[in-house]
């Protein structure tokens, strides 16, 4: 073998390497981002120690059925993500929304009417199916702020796998969780 053809094979190695070596999950795919991609900044408070729900976005599964690895805060600045799930809606029913603590069954039924709370699934590992016609799949993040005054987020992602494939939807909205008072906002 002569160098140029060491040079060419090298060459060639280290392309594969890079394409085949994965830049990621794809974006896109079976999943159709609902909600809140118009709201620019969630804004929310809670007592020192306190913790936050979000579920004000929402998905279709314009596929077949989907596993759910996990939910990542983007750009997480004194905030940390402490649970996620999925939660199927109904077309008849509203989002879940934001508020403090933990999301309960009893707490949801007069702020979120028609949820399904009793059928979430926790991530990761959740597996859904296709959603028919206008119903949507609601995430809920339960975030801690861990700073001294606030906590935020940029947007977050949902990473799932459907057909071989690995895939990450941004839900495009910011938090900024307020550690004191109402006021805060």
């Amino acid at each position: 073998m002569n160098r140029l053809t060491v040079g060419g094979l090298a060459c060639g190695l280290a392309l594969l390497a890079v394409s085949c070596g994965g830049s990621g999950p794809a974006a896109g795919g079976p999943f159709n981002g609902k909600g809140s991609n118009l709201i620019e900044t969630v804004c929310d408070w809670t007592p020192p120690g306190g913790i936050v729900y979000d579920g004000i976005d929402a998905f279709q599964n314009t596929g077949g059925r989907a596993a759910i690895g996990r939910a990542a805060l983007v750009d997480p600045r004194h905030l940390r993500l402490v649970a996620a799930w999925v939660v199927p809606k109904p077309r008849s029913s509203t989002l879940i929304g934001v508020g403090q603590g933990y999301p309960s069954a009893s707490g949801l039924a007069s702020t979120a009417p028609g949820n399904q709370w009793q059928r979430r699934q926790r991530l990761p590992g959740a597996v859904v199916g296709h959603t028919r016609g206008r119903d949507l799949i609601n995430i809920v993040l339960v975030v801690k702020p861990s700073g001294k005054v606030v906590g935020t987020a940029r947007a977050f992602d949902l990473y799932y796998q459907a057909g071989g494939t690995h895939y990450r939807l941004r839900f495009l909205h910011g938090l900024k969780i307020w550690i004191g008072h109402p006021g805060s906002c």
